[in-house]
């Protein structure tokens, strides 16, 4: 399993072709999964199968933030009653694409395919994210799960994004914290598995 290379790897013969039809359930995913250049070459050749797909957005508490719902990424980026309280993963990978999501949908930024930016794309992005952060938006960055969990059980961020199972591990410790419905939209992401042709 991978996630991150696998689309030049799978269209330059470094993963089998699978036969989809010999897969228990293949039929009853969606065909914009069955055929994402993740897992399927540009030809319709399969090279991989869909094992985990999801939509990143952000952890809320919901005793602090109102949650009627979609909520706004702006929560994240610039928001007032937010303001020192985020906390951001410490990766290009998932905070780009989101402040990217935000500033096209909600400011009218300039952003063909926010999980594919032309670099004057980034570095409008970039740019953005620095100047929250001088302005003083953001409590700190993470980098693991349990930091994140951490930051937002401790209440040291009231919001961040997070992987959706770190909103599972705070209502288990009792805590009122929500994964967030977002206006403007999602990045999805999938991780498939693959079997190298050597």
């Amino acid at each position: 399993m991978d996630g991150g290379i696998e689309d030049e790897l799978g269209t330059k013969g470094f993963f089998m072709p699978i036969d989809g039809t010999k897969i228990n359930g293949w039929q009853d995913m969606p065909e914009d999964v069955r055929k994402s250049p993740l897992v399927t070459d540009p030809k319709g050749t399969v090279f991989g199968v869909p094992a985990v797909l999801n939509a990143d957005s952000f952890a809320y508490n919901a005793d602090v933030i109102d949650g009627k719902e979609p909520l706004s990424f702006a929560l994240l980026f610039e928001s007032e009653q937010t303001l020192g309280k985020v906390g951001l993963e410490n990766t290009w990978l998932t905070t780009l694409p989101m402040a990217a999501t935000y500033l096209k949908v909600s400011k009218g930024a300039a952003i063909e395919n926010p999980s594919s930016m032309t670099a004057d794309e980034a570095k409008l992005v970039v740019d953005f994210l620095i100047a929250r952060k001088k302005a003083g938006q953001f409590r700190a960055l993470w980098s693991s799960f349990d930091e994140s969990v951490g930051m937002l059980a401790q209440k040291e961020a009231i919001v961040s994004n997070v992987w959706e199972p770190a909103v599972k591990a705070l209502q288990k410790k009792g805590m009122n914290f929500q994964y967030a419905f977002t206006k403007e939209g999602y990045n999805k992401w999938l991780i498939g598995a693959y079997v190298p042709s050597q």
